[in-house]
């Protein structure tokens, strides 16, 4: 593979209907952007490419009709943030969820996906050569390390992604010329991969043997607390929509999600609130009662911890690249 664009993006594109067009101002111009057609929906989609190591994507397309998309990509590691979900994967099988990080490993066979209608899709995107990956790994650091196969699969099990989210922000709001753009795109793949390599490699002791059905338990509640997010979410209530005494869904949640009960809700909720100031106007104490925080004063303090930023500091980062300009 010579060059990601020209082999996998560009074949893909013209696929779906997009077409390529001038850069406009509000994007870093090193990148190459593309219309969707008038006739298939609306929407872009901008690209950088570093020969063939790596290309950066930042998507948003809203689709007239359902399309379902069919090639065949080379191999790849594929890092998603989906900002909002508007694609089914059905080949490999995968439902995406909005704010979700999502890691995919191309095997070079034929990907499909369905693309839904009148559904906003917005996307920050990493396409990394895995030959690169492990080319860069082995320069930094002697252990043994996951295939590229299974850091992408491990991604899905990651719970607490907001620095991973944070650097891929900083990418999408880069505005410096060529000369310092390939060296800056450089610098925070490789912080970016150091992240995810250090969150699943980070050792955590050996854990119990959950039971099946103790898993599909875990898994429902999972889905009940992420739906939940702007609720009271008590353990002894939890308790008894798993089937568990207190003390039992505390040590198998542990166990299998690798963070307490109430961190888990805290990271969430907190992710959450990330997606909200980025897509919303939501004023903050609004956005801090539907992520479940009575007091935007507690609120404001828990995001700043997680994410070293006030919430309304957050928001100008990420539409100015400005922590510094707080009304």
């Amino acid at each position: 593979m010579n060059n990601f664009i020209t082999d996998m993006h560009e074949p893909c594109l013209q696929l779906v209907g997009f077409k390529e067009s001038a850069v406009p101002k509000s994007f870093n111009p090193v990148g190459n952007f593309y219309e969707l057609n008038d006739n298939c929906g609306k929407g872009f989609y901008w690209v950088y490419g570093n020969s063939n190591k790596y290309t950066i994507t930042l998507q948003e397309c809203t689709m007239f009709d359902e399309y379902e998309l069919q090639y065949t990509p080379p191999k790849y590691m594929g890092i998603n943030y989906y900002c909002s979900a508007a694609k089914i994967e059905k080949s490999p099988y995968k439902a995406i969820s909005n704010n979700e990080l999502h890691g995919f490993y191309s095997t070079g066979s034929q990907y499909t996906a369905v693309y839904q209608k009148d559904i906003p899709l917005r996307v920050i995107g990493l396409e990394i050569n895995p030959d690169y990956f492990q080319d860069i790994c082995s320069k930094y650091t002697k252990i043994q390390l996951p295939s590229p196969s299974e850091i992408c699969q491990a991604i899905h099990q990651l719970t607490d992604y907001s620095d991973i989210i944070l650097i891929l922000n900083q990418i999408k709001n880069f505005m410096g010329d060529i000369d310092f753009a390939r060296a800056y795109y450089d610098s925070k793949i490789l912080e970016l991969m150091t992240s995810i390599l250090v969150k699943i490699t980070n050792p955590k002791g050996s854990r119990p043997k959950i039971c099946p059905s103790d898993k599909i338990a875990l898994n429902i509640l999972e889905t009940y607390i992420n739906n939940n997010l702007d609720k009271e979410l008590r353990i002894d209530t939890l308790a008894q929509i798993s089937y568990m005494s207190r003390n039992k869904l505390q040590t198998c949640f542990k166990d299998y999600f690798g963070y307490t009960i109430m961190d888990y809700i805290r990271i969430k909720r907190l992710q959450n609130a990330q997606l909200l100031l980025e897509s919303t106007e939501l004023d903050v104490k609004e956005i801090a009662l539907l992520c479940g925080y009575r007091n935007s004063s507690r609120f404001s303090k828990l995001f700043y911890i997680q994410t070293n930023m006030l919430p309304r500091q957050y928001r100008n980062y990420i539409k100015k690249g400005d922590i510094c300009d707080v009304k």
